[in-house]
Formats: C-alpha cells, structure tokens, sequence
C-alpha cells in the first residue's frame, strides 16, 4: 500500500468513533495572540508543516516510503487525523483569527493526510456551508507568488502576465509563464482541492472573480490532467489558455490523457464566442505541426462559420512554412469531411484571397526567392482551383507558361528582382498544375504536388542561381 493511500486509510477511520489526540505543534501554533491581529505568512504555515513532522516523525518517513508506522503510531495517527477533523467540521467564521485558524487547521491536514488525498476521502462528510465559506474567504485572500523562473530577476512579473492577459497577447503570457510555478501555500492546496471535488461550480466562480494567472497555475498544479476539463467552467479565457498550455505538456511527456481531445474542443467553442479567437488562432496554430491539437481544430472549424475560419487562415505564417503544408493540408481535409462541399468552398476561397495578397513577396520581408516555394496552405488554394467555376485552369496554366517564358524581356534592377520573380511565378504555377492534374484525374495527382523540379541545363543554372547547383 502506498503513502496516500495509507493516509486516505486512516483518514476514513478517524471518521469512526473514537479517541482524540490534539496535535500540539498546532495548538502551540494557534496559541500566538497576533493571528486575532494579521494573517498568516507563508514561511509560518511551512515551518508549522515541520513542527507537525517533527511531533509525528513516521509520517515523514511513509511519505518518503521508508518504513510503515507500527500499531502505536497508528493509534496516535488516527486519534490526531479525528482531532483535525472535528476542528474542521466544527469551524465557523468570525474574522482573521478564524481564518488563520482554517488555514494552520488546513495545512496540519495535508501533513497528517500526506497530501490532500486523505482529507478528499473524506470531504463529502466533513465540509458543510460554513467551511465552504471559509474556503472561499481562503482563496479571495490568497496571495500567491511565483517561485523559480522569470520571478528571480523579473520583480513585476506578475504585473506583465496580467498586461500580456488584458491586451490577449497569449504567447506573451505563455511566456512569461514558462519555467516558474506557483508558491505552493498548503492551506490554498488543500482549498483548492476541496472545492473541486464538491462544488466545482462554485470554485470556477471563485477563480473568475479573482481573476490572477500565477493563482491559476496553482490551481494548475493541483488539478493535474482535470484541469482541462474544469476550464470550460471558468469563464476566463486566459485561464483556458494556461489550462491548454498544462495539457500541452502533459501530452508530449507521453501521459495518456483520455477525453482530451473532446474537452479541448469545448475550450475552442467557448473561446469561439469571445474577441480572443484570432488570438488563439495565432498563439497555438500559427505553425501547425501535426501535434495532438489539430484534429480538434478541424472538427472545431466544421461547427463554426467564415470569421472563424478566416481567423484561422490569417494566423498561419505563409512564409517559409513549406513545414506546415501537410499538416494544415490534413487539417483541411478533416475539416472538409465534416464541413461538407458548400462550407469547405467557403473555406477554399478565404485561404485563396490571402494566399493571392501575399502572392510570396508582400508580407514586407521577402527581398529574394532563390527557388520556387511551398507554403501552408498549398492545399486549400489547390481545392479552390479545383472547384473554382470562374478559373479556366488550361487558360491560367497557359498564361503563367507565358510570364514565365518572356519574362526577359521586362526591366528589372537586378538579377536578385529578375531570380525572384521568376520563382514568384513558377510557385504560382505548381499549385495550378496540381490542380490541373486532379480535374484531370491523373493518376499522380497526390494530396499535395511534389517540391519543384527545374530543367538541369548551363542556362538555367547559371542565370537562375538556383539554390544547391
């Protein structure tokens, strides 16, 4: 049997009648007059956590899974896990010397608990309304800081993921947030903890109104692979972002997370209905990967209507994203699948009218092509011209061939601006040929055209400067 497991057993038979133990470090602790004056410090809960270690030696020693404690301090366990409830089940509020009481009362839980999981095992029968409040009391007036990371040498960093929420810059949060973690207050684990487990609701609410990113990555930390799916209460959208984020990481370690797909798509449509879609867009599929997240978007995308797609298509970056041609290409026929003919030609002819803007060279940072370019979204720009009934695909075909072949004999400033252009055009003109092939049903039309194969002659090595000749 192990640690937490033990100590949930001892917990659920200290709800059985029997004698009490007070925990002294505890009484020692609440004795100090000044908490009727000031709360609670931190450091002070942790060297309480100590005290308590110190009194019940072997509950250190099962956490670390050393050695089992023998049939006496089994008894002494069991008598003080009943005193620790019977103060929790009897606590009633009444200012900062409540409240301080809840929060030593609390932590003395998780140490005899080893960890909350003893206290959860039996939450349903100790926590009444009063408790709850104070719960809540606990976590509005949580202070929780960052530990680690940016917190070291950034003093504001709180103030900066609170900027970077407020004016939705998601990668900004992420960020910032990425290498620290939250302070993690034993008192504020074990709230936590018990809300989620009995009035989740009431917790989302909570975490709403305190409105606080490093809060919520406490609340992260606790929830572990449940927090995902607890997000789509809470209706902060940042909150659902570091949620993902959580997720995100527990997936590429290789956890197993069974349903994740469908509570990430939950987050998707509520995020949907809010001004953060673009963001998101922007912060998570900018450069799809093929990762775990892009099947839930194409089903996402078929549910939704042409702002949201078009929010899509705008945050893929179009330049040197030939890495991001078959995983957006597999996105699109997912979502095509479901979407149908109708919603997927609405789709084709967004991604054609930002593909056709762009037309390689007017993103305002293309000075040179020196080879003819994919780009994320060859494939839905193939499918409009596939299905396009105002494109003569012989005729364009015809007309690129012509560009490309007189195209000597117009002035340029340089042989870079002539190189350019000419590989400008023959990207253009792969993506009409492939569509070519799949109206003509050629048998090596594959879902998207192979990398460009140019003549090896002198001429076209020479004045092309083709890369790698």
């Amino acid at each position: 049997m192990d640690a937490r497991e033990l100590g949930r057993q001892t917990f659920r038979l200290a709800l059985q009648s029997g004698s009490f133990a007070p925990v002294e470090s505890l009484n020692q602790f609440l004795a100090n007059e000044k908490l009727s004056e000031v709360g609670i410090h931190p450091a002070d809960l942790k060297s309480l956590i100590e005290a308590v270690h110190a009194e019940f030696p072997f509950l250190r020693a099962e956490a670390q899974c050393e050695e089992k404690p023998n049939d006496e301090n089994s008894v002494k366990w069991c008598e003080a896990t009943r005193s620790v409830l019977r103060d929790l089940n009897l606590w009633e509020p009444g200012g900062i010397a409540q409240l301080n009481r809840l929060r030593a009362t609390l932590a003395v839980s998780q140490a005899l608990g080893i960890g909350v999981a003893g206290f959860l095992s039996v939450s349903t029968e100790i926590v009444g309304n009063n408790l709850i409040r104070g719960l809540l009391d606990l976590i509005d007036q949580a202070q929780i800081g960052p530990f680690g990371g940016h917190s070291r040498r950034v003093p504001d960093l709180k103030e900066k993921l609170k900027r970077a929420e407020q004016i939705r810059d998601y990668r900004g949060l992420e960020s910032w947030a990425q290498g620290i973690g939250p302070d993690l207050q034993e008192d504020a684990i074990a709230a936590i903890a018990i809300l989620h487990q009995l009035v989740p609701d009431v917790l989302a609410e909570a975490i709403a109104t305190k409105d606080d990113p490093v809060f919520s990555m406490l609340v992260a930390f606790v929830l572990g692979d449940e927090m995902i799916r607890f997000a789509a209460k809470v209706p902060l959208v940042s909150f659902k972002y570091l949620s993902t984020c959580r997720q995100l990481a527990l997936v590429r370690l290789s956890r197993e997370s069974p349903g994740w797909s469908e509570d990430f798509q939950q987050l998707l449509l509520q995020v949907a209905n809010t001004p953060d879609w673009d963001a998101w867009m922007v912060s998570l599929f900018s450069a799809p990967s093929g990762g775990v997240t892009d099947d839930a978007l194409a089903i996402t995308l078929a549910k939704l209507d042409e702002t949201h797609w078009r929010g899509f298509i705008k945050s893929l970056h179009l330049r040197h994203s030939s890495r991001e041609t078959y995983p957006v290409a597999n996105i699109m026929v997912r979502f095509s699948d479901l979407a149908g003919p109708a919603k997927a030609s609405v789709m084709w002819s967004i991604a054609f009218e930002e593909w056709n803007k762009w037309d390689y060279i007017n993103d305002g940072n293309v000075r040179f092509m020196d080879e003819p370019a994919a780009c994320a979204i060859d494939y839905p720009v193939i499918m409009y011209y596939v299905h396009s009934k105002s494109v003569d695909l012989t005729a364009e075909l015809a007309k690129l061939a012509r560009e490309v072949d007189f195209l000597e004999e117009r002035w340029f400033e340089s042989v870079s601006d002539l190189v350019t252009e000419r590989n400008r055009l023959l990207s253009r003109r792969r993506l009409v040929q492939h569509a070519y092939e799949i109206v003509q049903e050629s048998s090596a039309a594959s879902l998207l055209p192979q990398a460009y194969k140019h003549s090896d002659t002198d001429f076209v090595r020479v004045r092309y400067l083709y890369r790698g000749q």
